[in-house]
């Protein structure tokens, strides 16, 4: 007989205990695990950031699932406005959030967080306007590729070059051009996932220029 019988979810979400909630959705029973989610949901805005926390970096991934499916459910909103929290860390993990779940309407909220004074909050608004696939980040992305930050290049390299936009040839093809090595790696990365036209031309104008 085990020691200790099931979560009380019902007495975890009165005592608003959100961190016995969080352990919950890694439960093996499906049943407590929606019940722990839905009770995270009702407990709104003071779950959202032990929720963003879960998502990302739970070690069980029934937990980063759950989690993920309760800040879905929570709506892009209450994400939306962490992304201007005085807690940088809190930041850049609601970025990466954003991005993985995929709303564009996070899309203009991202670019603007584009121009956070800390570089890491720039690499995860990067990385989750990539994830986003939306072309109204191209254009933001490529002015992110002139940034003082060397990771925030790199990054913006990288999103481009999941949104495959022709746009991006040439100033990522300048990329490669640089001293930075580790930029000119995400630019040579994310031009191989650049197809058409635009990209051919522009190869070969590259090559031109080299020779």
């Amino acid at each position: 007989m085990p020691l200790f019988g099931p979560p009380n979810v019902e007495k975890l979400k009165r005592k608003r205990d959100v961190k016995g909630l969080l352990k919950a959705l890694g439960h093996k029973d499906p049943a407590i695990r929606l019940n722990a989610e839905n009770a995270l949901n009702e407990l709104g805005t003071a779950a959202v950031e032990p929720l963003i926390d879960a998502a990302l970096y739970a070690w069980n991934a029934n937990v980063r699932e759950a989690a993920m499916e309760a800040l879905r459910k929570l709506g892009t909103a209450a994400l939306i406005a962490r992304l201007e929290d005085e807690d940088a860390g809190v930041r850049g993990a609601t970025a990466l959030a954003l991005g993985q779940l995929k709303d564009t309407g996070a899309v203009e909220p991202l670019i603007a967080a584009l121009e956070d004074d800390e570089a890491g909050v720039c690499v995860a608004v990067a990385l989750a306007l990539g994830e986003l696939g939306d072309a109204r980040g191209v254009e933001p992305l490529i002015a992110a590729l002139e940034d003082e930050d060397e990771g925030v290049r790199a990054a913006a390299a990288a999103a481009l070059g999941e949104l495959k936009d022709a746009r991006a040839v040439e100033p990522l093809f300048a990329a490669l051009d640089g001293d930075d090595e580790v930029v000119a790696s995400a630019a040579a990365a994310a031009l191989e996932r650049i197809s058409g036209p635009e990209l051919e031309r522009a190869l070969e104008e590259y090559r031109q220029r080299r020779t």
